[in-house]
């Protein structure tokens, strides 16, 4: 709800989430699905981050190295956890 006629909430954006330049959030009370609000204008989420290898049905042997890699878009950077 909020106090003096603000509020938030902490977001975290789901990895599944496919980047894209035309997201926007919309909000909606609980009590009256009347009362809502869309963002005015479109933003971006920019990055994504997959694990490519070791990413299931892989049997590798303790005590050896095996190299772990990875793709990702945009520009992921370390950000609240």
């Amino acid at each position: 709800m909020g106090a003096a006629g603000t509020g938030s909430y902490a977001w975290k954006i789901p990895a599944t989430l496919a980047p894209g330049t035309d997201y926007r959030v919309r909000i909606t009370s609980t009590s009256y699905a009347t009362i809502t609000d869309t963002s005015a204008a479109d933003f971006t989420i920019d990055s994504t981050l997959s694990l490519v290898s070791p990413n299931g049905g892989e049997s590798w042997a303790a005590g050896l190295s095996q190299t772990i890699r990875w793709t990702y878009t945009g520009n992921p950077v370390h950000g609240q956890d």
